[in-house]
């Protein structure tokens, strides 16, 4: 009986419109280690805040050293207003999506000086780049892609109240997102206006998906690079070949158009 109505709940379940590709087989819908019953009842949290330093939703359009804007674009016609309380209700529905509702995330907006400085420290490229991701739980050892690590299978508590909810919290956390908006609008310039500018060519890096290319509104462009991050944090990859970019774009198009980013 319990194998019946886990199978019609698998059923059920909402699935992106895009029917499965050839690449279905080796792209598999993401699913998460199996929680604690009590934890399978927690609703996580997803926090949005500006980075230390950004003053402001202003503070996001300072620019940074060599990022010059093609010619036409008209700067003052993009919208930074209402990018924080956007992004936390898109990914509420990511994270559905992924079946990961359960599990908190932080995401932190900052400026190019500031991106180009965490992108620097983390990965030693003093280059500005539109998305960061810092995942909490995944070992670099043993990393299966859609799933965090098994670390999360058992609790010693029978009982809400005998919970330690630091413990819990901590282990619940997937992990941390920066999104530069100024650099998701450079490169959307870029892309409308053309593409022939030297520090374009030299820092483009926009991670597997190509769909990005089309998208001229700077809302959308980050809740696809909050895609993007996110399928990071539970292991997605694009930089060790052709296979695992193909399974994180195949992804990455289904997200998008069955979340309706």
């Amino acid at each position: 009986m319990q194998l019946l109505k886990t199978l019609t709940t698998s059923l059920l379940r909402p699935f992106p419109l895009r029917p499965p590709s050839r690449l279905y087989s080796i792209a598999p819908h993401p699913s998460p280690p199996p929680l604690h019953p009590l934890l399978q009842q927690r609703i996580g949290e997803v926090t949005v805040e500006l980075d230390d330093g950004v003053d402001g939703v202003e503070g996001l359009r300072v620019g940074g050293r060599g990022v010059i804007f093609p010619e036409g674009w008209n700067e003052d016609e993009v919208d930074y207003e209402g990018l924080e309380d956007r992004l936390k209700k898109t990914s509420t529905s990511i994270l559905d999506w992924l079946d990961y509702s359960s599990y908190d995330l932080s995401i932190i907006l900052t400026s190019l000086p500031l991106q180009t400085s965490h992108n620097n420290e983390a990965f030693s490229k003093n280059t500005p780049t539109d998305v960061l991701s810092f995942p909490t739980l995944l070992s670099s050892s043993s990393v299966v892609p859609g799933r965090v690590d098994d670390l999360i299978l058992e609790y010693p508590f029978e009982s809400k109240e005998e919970m330690n909810y630091d413990i819990c919290n901590s282990m619940m956390h997937l992990g941390d997102i920066i999104i530069c908006p100024r650099y998701a609008e450079y490169v959307m310039a870029c892309d409308i206006h053309g593409k022939n500018l030297k520090q374009y060519e030299e820092w483009s890096d926009k991670g597997a998906s190509g769909v990005i290319k089309d998208v001229k509104d700077l809302h959308r462009r980050c809740d696809i690079l909050l895609l993007h991050g996110i399928l990071h944090l539970i292991g997605y990859d694009h930089v060790n070949g052709e296979k695992e970019k193909d399974i994180m774009e195949e992804l990455e198009r289904r997200g998008i158009e069955g979340i309706g980013l």
